[in-house]
């Protein structure tokens, strides 16, 4: 662990911000658009889908392939500062369009998120092949892009070529029974924020694999590529999600850093940077 990531982890601990307490120490303010001062030079575009917010990143015009960025948040939380870093920086080291939906998120549910982001993901069909499409997504983003994934299979819909998921949240009923060990070295998720979550089923059941894709076929997807660190509380659904794969020989690249925190990629850390590397060699590849 880098000093960089001890610093953060125990700066979470000190503001309690797995029980709120350091909600400021993750925002600093409202990022839900992100300011035109971190841009660096790229360009940005908002328009509305279902009269929710849709950013649109680029460096240059008339890009031929993107990226549609789910953003995590526990369905709880719009963009967060890191959100944003992340994404300028892959926006300036990539010929991509970087397409970030602002989605519905608790009260409301899933529902509505998957209405909204269908409906950018056909207007997108339209524009780049799909072959020239990257799904993202952190954390619930991450489960968000898994399940969306599998409703475009079963709707026989073209698939992105990729899907890149940081610390997804493949199970939001959290029956994993190591999950409870875990927990005591995040210091950032916890089964109290994990009960706000479920709200966003509304009244379907939790087990529904748009919500939690650990229970939905993995036959017949897009190459997907995992990204988790040892000390987050999901790493043992994100294990047991890399077992199903192995046993079905279904293709992933599984990539884990030991006693790294939940989104560690996104984070104001050393080892961020040898993860963005990583996701940028699988973005570029081809």
């Amino acid at each position: 662990m880098s000093f960089s990531a001890w610093c953060l982890r125990t700066t979470f601990r000190i503001f309690d911000v797995k029980h709120g307490g350091g909600k400021f120490l993750m925002n600093g303010g409202d990022y839900s658009n992100p300011p035109d001062k971190m841009l660096k030079g790229l360009h940005k575009e908002c328009r509305q889908v279902n009269n929710e917010n849709v950013f649109t990143l680029y460096k240059n015009k008339g890009n031929k392939k993107a990226i549609l960025y789910l953003h995590g948040g526990s369905y709880i939380n719009s963009f967060a500062k890191a959100h944003w870093k992340f994404l300028i920086n892959i926006a300036n080291k990539t010929n991509r369009d970087i397409i970030a939906p602002d989605y519905p998120l608790v009260p409301r549910t899933y529902k509505e998120s998957y209405e909204m982001v269908i409906e950018i993901y056909n207007d997108m069909l339209k524009k780049y092949n799909n072959d020239n499409i990257i799904i993202m997504g952190d954390s619930a983003g991450g489960g968000f892009a898994l399940g969306f994934c599998m409703y475009l299979r079963d709707n026989n819909i073209p698939l992105p070529q990729k899907n890149i998921m940081i610390s997804p949240y493949l199970d939001m009923a959290e029956t994993n029974p190591d999950i409870a060990a875990m927990e005591k070295n995040d210091p950032w998720l916890s089964y109290e924020l994990a009960e706000e979550t479920t709200k966003y089923a509304g009244e379907d059941d939790l087990h529904t694999p748009y919500l939690s894709p650990m229970y939905g076929e993995l036959d017949n997807l897009n190459d997907m590529y995992i990204f988790f660190g040892t000390y987050d509380m999901l790493y043992p659904d994100g294990i047991k999600f890399k077992k199903m794969c192995e046993e079905k020989q279904i293709k992933l690249k599984f990539t884990e850093k030991k006693k790294m925190m939940h989104v560690y990629p996104i984070l104001p850390v050393k080892e961020a940077k040898e993860a963005l590397k990583d996701i940028l060699e699988i973005i570029n590849e081809n």
